[in-house]
């Protein structure tokens, strides 16, 4: 599946929408599983996590360029990003990981966020394709909000 974000012409901060696509993935198989708020915080040290780790290792001009480093995954040995959300919002790793699926993997590079995950011998990859900068808030007079489409 592909899908586009666009909005005009306006330019977003850097890696702000595609942090914020693998972060509602992810936080989305932990709702109505744990309680709403834990999941809130916890998704909002995930994302302080994330954005911390990517500085200095986010190269619009060369998205492919560091993409292993930007990889978000549950399998394997336990990815430190996860760790340190999980302790500084005073959820449980276990229950976190409890949650989601044992085989994801969620790459996020400038202008695509592409998450696979696999059961079994099938793998499923989902590629989100930003194609057109926008900015994270809305201002009066800048056209529409963003929208998703299928390409």
């Amino acid at each position: 599946m592909r899908l586009t974000l666009t909005k005009g012409k306006h330019p977003i901060p850097a890696m702000h929408i595609e942090v914020q696509v693998a972060l509602n993935f992810v936080i989305s198989y932990l709702y109505n599983k744990l309680p709403r708020r834990r999941v809130n915080i916890f998704g909002e040290e995930l994302e302080k996590a994330l954005k911390e780790k990517f500085r200095g290792h986010w190269y619009p001009d060369r998205p492919c360029r560091g993409s292993a480093f930007r990889c978000l995954k549950t399998g394997g040995p336990l990815d430190p990003v996860l760790e340190r959300a999980a302790r500084e919002s005073g959820v449980p790793v276990r229950d976190v990981l409890e949650h989601l699926p044992r085989d994801l993997a969620v790459w996020v590079d400038p202008g695509k966020v592409q998450i696979s995950k696999a059961y079994s011998r099938l793998s499923i990859i989902i590629i989100i394709i930003i194609s057109t900068p926008i900015t994270g808030r809305r201002t009066k007079g800048h056209g529409p909000p963003p929208t998703i489409r299928r390409v």
